[in-house]
């Protein structure tokens, strides 16, 4: 019953009641804002990428210069961002990075030229991936050990509801009325769903709250209550991560899936639409996607928990790699759908669960958001090159081929780097 729960914070002291981890509500502010992050994500922009370009008489190639330089932008504003949250948490930093993108997506509904559109969906791209989607992707693995993967799971299922449900209303807006109403219903969504939750919910890390990660009690409430034995974890510095090799591959393994992911999402809808399969066709395939995501969070969790996180990454590559060249051969709708299911199940696991898992498995908790923060410059390169690559490709080519070529041969690439990244010792 209700009146027998109580959360699990210093200030309870009542051992007779069953007790629920604070980390829990840490989980479920970071899954609100990761569903108001999805607004700012690829499988969003792809659903408004016609609508705008054929409004204004822009290429592809035009609409993505933004996109990218926005992208790479947010990677250098990550590196400090990194450091602070490791200093300050969390709890301020996603407020006022919640706040400014829901504002963008109003600003963005009003823009009459491309300086306009270029300025605002840079600052939205700095919000969306410089900022939020790395603080959300930190703070939870500072609050588990044991229950690392599991927690990741949960916290992603938001961002993932949000791939599903956001591209759906936004297309659906976008054909009753507009593309501008569709972009400020976004705005308001985002500020309603995560602002609160996410001001008054999240904090730095469990000592904090002189708790311990996973919920393990406190010295003084260990003589009241049995504990599972605790997990120890080595915690790697900055200086320390950079000299193991296993690092450097890693990077190499997950940049690449940086190039491939976004890529693949913000040119779905357009590929399926050469293949026959209307837009809000391709929309549904897509929320799809998004939505069986969930089912790939969970069971890679449940395999990097039984197999290995490297070993689970190392067999989603290669499986990842084979539906790629396989969507050369989607040419209806219900094999789409297909497509659809197994593709959100591999991206997720991959995105959302195992690429989280494995930097913290490796390096620890202390300084994760330094280290990640250190990574995701070059990862938000690679993440703004991939519909770069794709709009050059089908411009030059009207075709997208060859992005499917190389897109699988770089995750057969991700499968090898990943292989030989074996765990790191400390020196």
């Amino acid at each position: 019953m209700i009146k027998d729960i109580t959360i699990n914070t210093p200030i309870s002291n009542n051992t007779n009641k069953k007790s629920i981890y604070y980390g829990w509500f840490i989980v479920l502010a970071v899954a609100l804002a990761g569903f108001s992050q999805s607004a700012g994500t690829f499988p969003v922009l792809a659903v408004i990428l016609d609508p705008i370009t054929e409004e204004f008489g822009w290429s592809k190639t035009t609409f993505t210069y933004a996109t990218s330089f926005g992208t790479i932008i947010a990677g250098i504003v990550a590196i400090f961002i990194g450091t602070a949250l490791d200093k300050y948490g969390g709890r301020w930093i996603l407020t006022v990075s919640v706040f400014i993108l829901g504002l963008s997506f109003v600003l963005l509904a009003i823009v009459e030229n491309y300086i306009q559109f270029f300025i605002i969906l840079i600052v939205n791209r700095i919000m969306t991936m410089g900022i939020i989607a790395l603080a959300t992707q930190v703070i939870v693995s500072k609050w588990f050990i044991v229950k690392r993967a599991r927690a990741i799971a949960y916290s992603g299922l938001g961002i993932m509801l949000g791939n599903s449900i956001t591209p759906l209303y936004v297309a659906f807006v976008a054909d009753i009325y507009d593309w501008r109403m569709a972009l400020t219903i976004s705005g308001i969504v985002v500020f309603v769903v995560s602002l609160l939750p996410v001001m008054i919910l999240i904090r730095k890390e469990p000592e904090d709250m002189g708790l311990l990660p996973d919920g393990e009690l406190t010295e003084k409430d260990k003589k009241l209550e049995a504990l599972k034995p605790k997990t120890d974890e080595v915690s790697f510095n900055r200086k320390q991560v950079l000299q193991q090799p296993n690092f450097y591959l890693l990077v190499l393994a997950f940049s690449l899936l940086f190039i491939v992911g976004p890529g693949l999402c913000f040119h779905l809808i357009s590929y399926l639409d050469t293949q026959g399969i209307g837009r809000n066709q391709g929309a549904i395939v897509m929320a799809i996607w998004s939505f069986s995501g969930a089912i790939g969070a969970f069971f890679s969790g449940f395999m990097a928990e039984k197999f290995g996180t490297r070993k689970t990454i190392v067999g989603t590559f290669l499986v990842n790699s084979l539906t790629i060249f396989v969507i050369l051969f989607v040419n209806n709708f219900y094999i789409a759908i297909v497509w659809g299911i197994t593709q959100g199940i591999l991206s997720a696991g991959l995105f959302n669960t195992l690429y989280q898992l494995i930097f913290a498995e490796y390096y620890g908790r202390n300084s994760l958001g330094s280290i990640r923060g250190m990574v995701w410059p070059v990862q938000m390169t690679t993440n703004a090159s991939g519909p770069l690559f794709g709009s050059i490709i089908f411009d030059q080519t009207q075709s997208y081929f060859y992005m499917w070529i190389v897109f699988g041969l770089l995750m057969l690439i991700s499968a090898i780097a990943t292989y030989f990244a074996k765990p790191p010792t400390l020196h």
